[in-house]
């Protein structure tokens, strides 16, 4: 008889919260540490905002902000050029059994808040 998870409401469980963290942590270094972007990106910001990684932690979905919202479709395409690289950096500084695959993708929690908030403004008026 298989063993029923206690987690059936779909939230993470806390190893993936863990290794999220962990997975999160790492690669805010990685990103300031490593050398290959472009000019264009060396004065710019970029904030990994959460680590959302797969039941079985084999593919870690990374959500990423910038300050200069135009460029925030460039930051991702220049990152998931290089997940690779970022992948093979995490396996060598993380004790984990299986490196997780690395997407990329934009943050829009935060355009979608303060289009809410403008929404919620309208109404008051």
């Amino acid at each position: 008889m298989r063993h029923k998870s206690k987690n059936t409401k779909g939230y993470p469980s806390q190893r993936q919260l863990r290794v999220s963290e962990l997975i999160k942590r790492e690669l805010a270094e990685l990103v300031l540490r490593i050398e290959f972007f472009d000019n264009n990106f060396e004065t710019s910001s970029i904030s990994i905002s959460e680590v959302r990684c797969s039941p079985d932690l084999k593919i870690a979905t990374v959500y990423v902000i910038s300050i200069e919202n135009e460029k925030s479709e460039n930051f991702v395409e220049l990152l998931n050029q290089h997940k690779k690289e970022f992948r093979y950096q995490l396996g060598k500084n993380l004790n984990l059994k299986f490196t997780p695959e690395i997407r990329f993708v934009k943050d829009i929690s935060i355009d979608q808040m303060l289009k809410t908030e403008r929404l919620i403004e309208s109404t008051k008026k």
